[in-house]
């Protein structure tokens, strides 16, 4: 360690000489026309360490390291051809938090130069003995592509070194919106006893899901027949021209024929949240979609394993099922 510490103190001592006497440009044209030597790695994290000595941006990031954390959320500007599944993953974000973050109306439509809040915050760290842009990505909980992105003027083909100024991404908590009245679908019983999917009057504005279609329940969640129906039934009199809607604001897993359950949506609403929409006549989604809440997916059906025209619809929580009127309003 002594001999390296000596090396770069070195490296730098020459370095800084040439850039006061004006000759890091010709030093840097030089060595892009060298072939690249054992010791080139060395030079370079060399020259890093110097620029970053010299740089007004890193200047500025040392002086924040006080604070150690930005609490604004990153801005991006949306440009041709992105989407938020695309503009999401290349931050290492969940789709469903950019739009949550953001209170889209309608994910699926973007506008180029439209501004969207991250939910990503910068905190800046001075690189410790031993730690590597790996051992940071995982401490961080992100990749190194992500950390490139946030240190644009930090050349990372390379690895870090000790007393390094970085921004790292710290994720930001999504604020519950406030509270408002609303009308909602809730389950309520007709004069007959016959169980309803219908309107009710008011309800707290709170993210949950809502019913995706109004309709009788002709089939609870439970055993039935000797079997366990593991969602359940809602028939309405529009029938084949009645539409359904997403439950909540998720990614279309799958959009197809699946044997019993005939014309399958699913919907993903991360964190483990899945809702299943069965028998459907038609199917207007593809998978990789993303639907806000209240989309429409596809019409009332009854393909695959069913005695009538209905909705089968069904809630998951890390691939188990629950009973869909434990969540629904």
């Amino acid at each position: 360690m002594p001999g390296k510490t000596a090396w770069l103190a070195s490296s730098l001592s020459i370095a800084t000489a040439g850039w006061m006497m004006g000759e890091t440009q010709t030093t840097h044209a030089a060595m892009d026309l060298q072939p690249k030597t054992p010791q080139w790695a060395k030079e370079h994290v060399a020259q890093q360490v110097l620029f970053q000595y010299m740089s007004p941006i890193v200047t500025i990031a040392q002086g924040n390291l006080a604070a150690q954390e930005k609490l604004q959320p990153l801005l991006y500007e949306v440009k041709t051809g992105d989407t938020l599944y695309s503009i999401s993953k290349r931050y290492g974000l969940p789709f469903e938090r950019v739009s949550l973050f953001n209170r889209l109306p309608d994910a699926n439509r973007l506008k180029v130069g439209q501004k969207l809040k991250l939910p990503l915050s910068k905190k800046w760290i001075r690189v410790q003995e031993g730690q590597t842009l790996k051992t940071l990505a995982e401490q961080f909980k992100t990749t190194s592509e992500v950390i490139g992105r946030l240190n644009p003027h930090v050349d990372l083909s390379v690895e870090v070194y000790v007393g390094q100024v970085l921004a790292m991404p710290i994720q930001l908590k999504i604020p519950s919106p406030p509270a408002e009245k609303k009308t909602v679908k809730v389950a309520v019983k007709s004069k007959s006893g016959v169980q309803l999917a219908s309107r009710s009057q008011v309800s707290q504005g709170v993210i949950s899901f809502r019913w995706p279609v109004v309709g009788q329940i002709t089939s609870r969640y439970g055993w039935r027949n000797g079997r366990m129906h593991t969602g359940i039934d809602i028939w309405n009199e529009q029938r084949q021209r009645c539409v359904i809607r997403s439950a909540w604001g998720g990614v279309v897993a799958r959009a197809g024929y699946a044997n019993g359950y005939g014309n399958l949506v699913i919907l993903d609403h991360g964190n483990g949240w899945v809702t299943y929409y069965a028998h459907l006549s038609r199917i207007t989604v593809s998978k990789g979609q993303f639907l806000a809440t209240g989309s429409p997916l596809g019409y009332m059906g009854q393909t695959g394993h069913a005695t009538g025209v209905h909705l089968h619809f069904e809630v998951r929580r890390g691939d188990k099922p629950i009973n869909p009127l434990s969540v629904l309003p």
